[in-house]
Formats: C-alpha cells, structure tokens, sequence
C-alpha cells in the first residue's frame, strides 16, 4: 500500500515532465497555453498541489482543477443513395447538390482538463497505475507504458521495470501498431501454409471511451482477480477517482443530453487522458484471459478497442451469428450476451457492471481463408500494409509524390472504389487521409530544414490541393485534426496569404455545416475549440526569428480572424519556444544558427533555481549533470539554465548528443557525460554495448573502437552511391552564399536513398557516399530513415566552418573536411545510432588554393585521430581522398582492419588506381572506395586470388544518379588470414610478408 504522505514536491516535478510530454504528443486537449502558465510559476503551483494533496482538499476546490469539456465532430452522414449515384469531383459543387439531402451530424465529448489534472494521472501510473498495468496480457498491444528492459515487439506479464524517470509514459503507438498489425499476418501466413482452413475476424468495441466506469479499478473484486489486493483503497487511486467522478458530473450536467449516459448514468473517461489509456485496458484484462484460455486461438490480438482473432475453420462458422454463438459456447452464455432486440453482443463484467462493452456489427469483419487462394489474399494485404509502410519511411520528394497524392484525393471514395489494403475495413476517405497526413509530415519535415528553393512550389500545389480536397464542410469530420497543422505549415513557410485563406475556408466551412446543424449549442462548442487548436498552431508556428526584433505587423489579420490580441499572441509564441512547445524543438536552438540566438537567447522566466534542484533532491543528479551540460558545453548567452532541458517534450537522441558532442571519443569527460545525458533524456542505454576508445598499440592518432549491434554475420553488404556534387554547390558553400544553386541536388539524393530503402533482395548494412557530398543539414534526418531499414551511414559531408580572428592574416575562416560514420548501436529491438566524425588533415593541393582563392579559408582539422571501428564484429576503418597518400595512415592498419572505406572527390583516378590495388594486397583487406560520379571509379577491391574476381564491383559515368550493392566476404577472408601459411588453394592471395592478423579479428567468434 502506497502512503500518501510519501509525496514530495520531486515526485510531482517527475509527474509533471511525464504529463507535459503525453500532453504535446496528444490532439486535442488544447493544452499549449495552460501548461505554458502553469510552468510560469511551477514551483508554485506543484506546492500548491503538494499541500492539497496532503490536506485532502474539498471537492468544491477539487472541481477548479479538473476542467470541462468540449465537443468535435465525430461522423458526417449522408444520405446514401446519393453517394452510389453521383459524384462530383469538385467540393464545393458537391455541396451546392445537397439541397434535398438529409445530414446527420454526430458530436464526441472530449475532455478540457486543466494541466493539475494531467499531473495527478501521471502521478498515479507513477505510484499505482504501473502495478496495475503490468498484469495485462502480452497480447493487449495498445497505449502501453514503457518499461526499462521491454523490447519493441514483446511484452513481459509482470513486469515492475517502470522508471519514473523515463520520457513520457507510453511507448510509441507506431511500434506496437505494427507489432499487432504483423503478428496477425505472420500467424495466418504460417497456418495456411501448413495446411490449416482459418477464419480471420476484426472487432471493434463500440463507444468504447465513453461505456467505461472507471470506479473498477479501486474494486476489491478486480484486484483480488489481478492479484493486487494490497492496493485497495490506495491513496492515488482514490485522488484520480474523485477527479474522474467530478469531470463526469460536469459533463452529465451541463452536456447536451445523452441516452447513454442517462442509461449508465456516467459519460465514461476523457479521450487522451493517460489514466483513461491504462483504465480501458485494464477493463478488458478479463476479457483478454477468457479468449487466451477458453478459445485458445493461433493468434489474439487487442490495440485497445480493435480485436484481431484467428480461429480454425471447423465450418460451423457461416456468419456473424455463428460466430457469436461459438464463442458463447467457449466462455459462456454469462460473459456474453446478446442485446436485446439488436445485433449487438455486449461482454458482461463482473468487478465493473455499470461499464458496458458492446461489439459494434458494423465493424466487424470475417475473412474465410484457405489454400493458395487464402496465401494469395494474404500476400496481397501483406504488400499493401508494406507499401503504406514504406512510404512513411521514404524521404520526400514532392514533385512525383503530390502527382500521385493528387490522383488519390480526386478519386472516389464510395464502396465501388474500394480496395482491401489490410484486414481492418479501410474505405477510400481513410486511404485519402492516410495519404494526405504523409504529405502533411513531408512538409513539416523539409520546411523545418531546407531552403525555401526546394519546397516552395510543391508546398503552393499542396497548401491548394488542401483548400480544394481537406478543408470542405463535407470533410470536417476527416480532417479536422490536420487543420491547424495546415495553417501552422503555411505560417512556418511565410505563407500568410494561405493561412488566411484555410483559415477562412475553415470558417466558411463551419458557417455552411452550421445551417444544417440541429444543435447550436454543440456546434457552436465545436467551433470554440477549433479556434483555440488554429490559435495554438499560430503560437506554436511563428518563426523563432521573430524574437530577434522584427516586426508581427504582417501577422494581424491572422490574429483578427481569431479574435486573438497581438500582445498575447506574441507573449505566448515566445513562452512556447522557452517551454519546448514551439514546432521548432528547444534542442533545435542549441545547435543550430538560427537568428534570434545572435541578439542573446532570453529565456524570460522560463529558468530554473539550480540551488533548489542541485541540493538535496532525488533529481539532484540528473540535475547537476544537466547543469554541467549547459554551463560548459553549450551556454553562449547571459540566460540562465533554461527549464526545457529539463521539462523538456522533445529531448535530445543519442545521435543528437553524438553530433552535439563531435569529440565525444577523444575526451574522457565528454564521453561519460554524454551516457549520463543519454539516460536523462530516456534513450535507451549504450552503456554496455560501446566502451571508451583504446590507443593504437604503435601510433597515437589511431583509436580503436568497439560498438555493439545485432548483425547476423560479420559478412556485410555496402551500398555504394554514385552521386555528383557540381563544382558550383562546393564554390557556394566555400563562399558562404546561403543559396544552393543547384536546385535538383537535394532531390536527386532523396531520390537515391528513397531507392536504397526500396531494395527488398537484400538487406542493406551501409551506405557509402562521396567526401564533402553530404550537406550537413541532411546528415541527421537522412541517418535517420536509414536507421529504419537498418542501415548505417559513412559519408563525406560538407564543410564545418569557423570564423577566424587573425589581424596578422586576412582570413574570413577555417573549414573542417570530415568523414561522418553514423553506426547502428544496441540490440534490434532498441537499436540507436551514433556518429563518430574524423577530419582530413591535409587539404589536396588544389583545394588548399580554391578554398584560400573562393573563400579566404583554409583547412584547419581540430583533431587528427583516427579510428579502427569494431562494429558488432566487422573491423574497419576510412579515409578521405588524399589523407591515403600517406603511408602512415594506411600501414597501421595491416591485419588490424576488414575493410577499408576511402571517400573522394578526386578527378586523378589514374594515380588512385594502382594506389587502391596495392592496399588492398598490402592490407590485404577490402578497399571500399566511393567518388564522385563526375569522375568515377566507385568500387570494392579484394585481395582475390583470381583476377576477374578482385574489383567485387568498379561503376564510373552515367546522367543520373545510382548506387550499386555488394557483398564482403568478411568470414571467409578471416579463415584464410588465420592459417599460419596462406594456403595456394584458397580464394585469395597469400598475405604479404611480415602480415600477422590481429588477435581480436583472429579470436573472434560472431553472436548471433
């Protein structure tokens, strides 16, 4: 039994990070402007609830706390003959013909609470909800909280490594979505394979939310049948209980009147509420057990109200009565019943009889499945879920995806265009979204990083498209969670014109629905709390460098629209930015040069007390390594140390800290804070999977470094791009012109690496590209959707740049050339990436005088060391361009390395040419080399016996950019290195005289 007055101001601190995270991650709440004000006097506030909590606060004071609730639209309806007979591709004509047409409009409640009750949910999965929650099946895969050791695609019963530390209360929806999604496909792949006739059946429960009495989770009955009797009347629950009873009553008192709440006298749980996520699970934990024992089936999977059910075909089965019937046989006519004069059949719970969980006929689904056609249907949903997948992970590329997008919106969404695409009912409308939210992200994602050049007219035909398709009366229902996306995308682009013309589309749209509306009341509401979501993405959406001192005038008509003062609109966006609620992240201004930062970042009152954190507090750790961050390592300002590294919604990954930190190998003092910090952020831990770098036994600039991941072999498959960097990209990067003029480049390398992620014959390990091809604005979010295919990334990127001040020397700057590894880190399941960044030391000779002759720079490396990686059992080690002349960067390396990765920009591949094939016979290695494809010469050599067999792959030339995959033959290559005498029978050439393999590469045997 937990004590309440246990509770310290730190516990609510804690409660409070994990609730303003949930909180970012959820739509709807319209919570941006009441967690900025809280945290304005935070520790205030958390006393405040501290004392409360502690004095049991009256109800009446309770009820100031909790907040109210709204209403959005739930369903459009329309009369159905009209929408098999006609179809008009034009919305607003669509509309026009309605006339004699009937409309329903449905509404959903959704909460309004205020941040204390956010904070008192957190506090109970803190205290009690986790204990609760870690008794649910493996098989409930839906709103779960994140567990120290869980793994993405598993679940342990039982559970108790919850860390009240982590980020945030819930693991990603994505994962486990797809874990639940892919089992189910897996499991009746593999049955009918084996000869097995199934059924395949998806239910949905039925106003789920709003059927759930929460008061269950305080019953003696259900936590006797959890076994977790101890917790019975627990404080915490009792706290969050109350506040639940109170939000009801406000709802059932001054809501539109409900039959079903009238009938179960409660309107359920708020909608994105996290208790309310644990709570609905746990009403089904019942439910989850009588399925797993009683009908035993080859495959049960929940994500919350979705049930997906395979059972053997016995023919019993013909249709939904059947079904129901088979199961009432199972588990008993006691557990479920059918509703009296309906279709519905509804689950009896015996610790909850005023919730009511009732399986919707509509939503069902039954799939009849057997032999090569039952293979071939799966087949077929398999590589539809597939291509739906693979689009998220592509890069964008807006010219060809807007055509295809385009095409998609303009079709029809009636049942004659339907088209199977996963074994849930997906209609045409739910296709149309899903594609739209796509293009929606790819927007957010290159506006944030890319120059206006490149986006700006596809974003033009998208932000049309939208006010043509999206934003239309006939649509509100589904789309309305992306419209202030929408018009926080036109306001981060500039485009004010097209904020105001979704915005006032949006308002018509509201106007024309309203005519057809028999509840002014609920619509009006609706309407309330759309202008509070517009309202926040403009506060959340205004460019950061308005904080340097221009000017808001542009922006008033947008504020006028929305009944908004400048005063508060302006006060609010900069809060946001201090508060880590802005679009843009906090951890964004740390790194990057964005304007506002060059007149002192002020964080206002948005500063922690370090006395109060650094002393005598449970968080004083965390805290005091946060302190050592930002004094030493990052602070440029007068600011104090800001709240949003600690309250943070977006922290730093473990390879944003690794690029943050570029010498965190080097420096002893960085590298173990950098693992402190990675905890802090609620990364997975790399502790145990990296170990400090070692001296080369001989030279001082070669580290070794051992990395840990889950490779099935130490065989790998490279990528090598042939991809060109035109004389002019370099010249405008040198000379500082913030233009890139070659308008296709960027498009042309999402492109290539869209086609890397598409490759399904073999699974990719790396990818290779040329010195200085890179930019450094991609280097981040193009690691990143390689990471999901599992590919790592050694690239030459562009110049790292530093002002000089030298009076004696005429200097406007020194440039760094660096070769960036981005490696895959930790087991499958968790995997990370990190970056290790090694610099060329001397500039080719040409270079040396472009870059003094273009820019005023030189080449200044801030450090020379090198590194001979062990990645999860594959030695290697690179160079870039010229740095391989010199013969003491390549001999150290002689029976220490695998492969050898040389990244160029070089036009005298004649020289280059004898120089690679004697490494690779000296080193008796691979010699992965990768240029430019204006010059060519991208190839792997081996130390191959056969000479047809020593260039694996050698590609030069072509228009267009491409990329070749190929195979090192690491183990082979190894065994034959052991022998004492090379053998005259094996694939390769003898070793050269004097080669002795390292002890690591000659003892080490590969974990799979």
């Amino acid at each position: 039994m937990n004590n309440i007055m246990d509770l310290t101001l730190d516990d609510l601190r804690l409660a409070f990070r994990k609730a303003k995270i949930d909180a970012y991650y959820e739509n709807g709440d319209n919570s941006v402007r009441k967690f900025i004000d809280y945290e304005l006097q935070l520790d205030k506030n958390l006393n405040s609830l501290l004392l409360n909590i502690l004095l049991d606060q009256a109800d009446n004071d309770i009820e100031k706390s909790v907040g109210s609730f709204t209403y959005m639209i739930k369903s459009i309806k329309r009369d159905k003959e009209s929408l098999t007979n006609f179809y008009y591709s034009n919305a607003d004509e669509d509309w026009n013909n309605l006339e004699n047409e009937q409309i329903e409009i449905q509404y959903r409640v959704i909460g309004q609470l205020e941040v204390e009750m956010h904070v008192i949910a957190s506090l109970w999965i803190m205290k009690t909800g986790h204990k609760l929650e870690r008794h649910l099946s493996e098989n409930s895969y839906g709103c779960r909280l994140r567990r120290t050791n869980q793994k993405e695609c598993f679940f342990k019963p039982g559970s108790t490594e919850y860390s009240e530390f982590d980020k945030g209360n819930f693991r990603p929806y994505f994962v486990d979505y797809k874990s639940w999604q892919n089992k189910g496909i897996d499991t009746l792949k593999h049955e009918i394979r084996n000869g097995k006739d199934v059924i395949a059946i998806t239910l949905d429960i039925e106003r789920f939310y709003h059927r759930v009495n929460p008061d269950f989770i305080n019953s003696k009955e259900f936590l006797d049948l959890i076994g977790e009797a101890d917790l019975y009347n627990d404080p915490y629950t009792i706290l969050l209980l109350k506040r639940l009873e109170i939000w009801t009553k406000k709802v059932i008192d001054e809501g539109i009147f409900d039959f079903d709440m009238l009938r179960i006298r409660h309107c359920g749980i708020p909608i994105g509420y996290s208790a309310s996520k644990i709570i609905a699970n746990l009403l089904l934990f019942e439910f989850d057990k009588l399925i797993e024992k009683h009908i035993d089936p080859p495959y049960y999977g929940r994500y919350v109200d979705d049930i997906f059910l395979i059972i053997n075909n016995t023919g019993e089965i013909t249709n939904s009565e059947d079904f129901w019937n088979f199961i009432q046989k199972r588990i008993g006519t006691d557990k479920i019943e059918k509703v009296i004069d309906e279709d519905n059949y509804k689950l009896s719970i015996y610790y909850s009889k005023q919730s009511e969980v009732i399986f919707s006929p509509k939503k069902q689904r039954f799939f009849v499945l057997a032999g090569k056609s039952g293979e071939a249907f799966i087949e077929s949903v398999q590589d539809s879920i597939n291509e739906n997948s693979s689009e998220w992970r592509m890069l964008p590329d807006t010219d060809k995806d807007l055509e295809a997008l385009t095409k998609e919106m303009a079709s029809p969404t009636t049942d004659s265009s339907e088209h199977v695409n996963s074994i849930r009912k997906s209609d045409g409308l739910s296709i149309q979204r899903l594609k739209f939210a796509l293009h929606l992200r790819n927007f957010e994602a290159i506006v944030h990083s890319l120059n206006a050049h490149y986006w700006k007219d596809g974003l033009t035909k998208f932000l049309d498209l939208s006010l043509d398709f999206v934003v239309t009366p006939l649509n509100i229902d589904v789309y309305q969670k992306y419209y202030a996306r929408l018009v926080r995308l036109a306001i981060l682009s500039s485009r004010i014109d097209y904020a105001i013309k979704i915005i006032n589309k949006i308002n018509n749209s509201f106007d024309l629905l309203q005519s057809r509306s028999d509840n002014d009341v609920q619509f009006e509401l609706c309407r309330k709390h759309i202008n509070e979501t517009l309202t926040e993405a403009i506060i959340t959406g205004l460019n950061p460098d308005l904080l340097a001192g221009k000017k808001y005038e542009q922006y008033e008509p947008l504020f006028k629209m929305l009944n908004q003062s400048s005063n508060e609109i302006v006060k609010y966006h900069r809060y946001a930015i201090y508060s880590d609620w802005h679009v843009v992240p906090y951890k964004r201004f740390l790194i990057d040069d964005i304007e506002f930062r060059k007149s002192g970042l002020k964080h206002d009152k948005f500063v922690l007390d370090s006395a109060v954190l650094s002393n005598n507090s449970k968080l004083s750790h965390q805290f005091n390594s946060l302190l050592e961050f930002w004094y030493t390592y990052i602070k440029r300002t007068n600011a104090g140390f800001p709240s949003a590294l600690f309250y943070y919604t977006r922290p730093f990954d473990t390879l944003e800290l690794t690029l943050l930190f570029s010498d965190w190998l080097t420096n002893e003092s960085k590298f173990d804070l950098l693992l402190l910090l990675n905890r802090i952020f609620g990364n997975p831990e790399i502790e145990g999977y990296i170990k400090k770098p070692r001296q080369h036994k001989e030279l001082a600039n070669y580290l070794y470094v051992d990395i840990k991941a889950e490779y099935k072999t130490i065989d790998r498959y490279f990528c090598l791009s042939n991809f060109y960097t035109s004389e002019d990209s370099w010249i405008a990067d040198v000379r500082d012109d913030h233009q890139e003029p070659d308008t296709g480049r960027l498009q042309r390398l999402y492109r290539l690496i869209n086609n890397v992620l598409r490759v399904k014959e073999k699974e990719i390990d790396y990818i290779v590209f040329p010195e200085l091809s890179l930019p450094r604005s991609e280097i981040s979010y193009v690691a990143k959707k390689l990471k999901n295919k599992g590919i790592s990334l050694i690239a030459g990127v562009g110049y790292q740049k530093k002002e000089l001040r030298n009076e004696l020397q005429p200097l406007k700057g020194s440039v760094s050339n660096q070769l960036i590894y981005i490696l895959n880190i930790g087991s499958s399941d968790k995997e990370q990436q990190i970056s290790i960044i090694q610099e060329k030391v001397f500039p080719a000779i040409h270079e040396e005088s472009n870059l003094m002759q273009v820019g005023g720079k030189i080449l200044i490396p801030h450090s020379d060391k090198k590194y001979i990686i062990n990645h999860d059992g594959l030695y290697l080690s690179g160079l870039i361009c010229n740095d391989v002349l010199n013969i003491n960067n390549r001999y150290p390396l002689r029976g220490e390395i695998d492969c050898l990765v040389l990244v160029e920009w070089n036009p005298d591949t004649e020289t280059y040419d004898g120089l690679i094939k004697a490494t690779a016979n000296d080193l008796h290695c691979f010699v992965i080399q990768v240029n430019d494809r204006l010059y060519g010469d991208t190839r792997i050599r081996a130390p191959y016996k056969e000479h047809y067999m020593r260039d694996v792959v050698r590609i030069k030339g072509g228009e267009i950019d491409y990329f070749v995959v190929s195979k090192i033959e690491v183990e082979s290559l190894r065994e034959f290195q052991r022998d004492f005498r090379s053998s005259p029978k094996g694939k390769f050439k003898p070793v050269p005289t004097g080669y002795e393999i390292s002890d690591e590469r000659r003892h080490y045997k590969h974990k799979q």
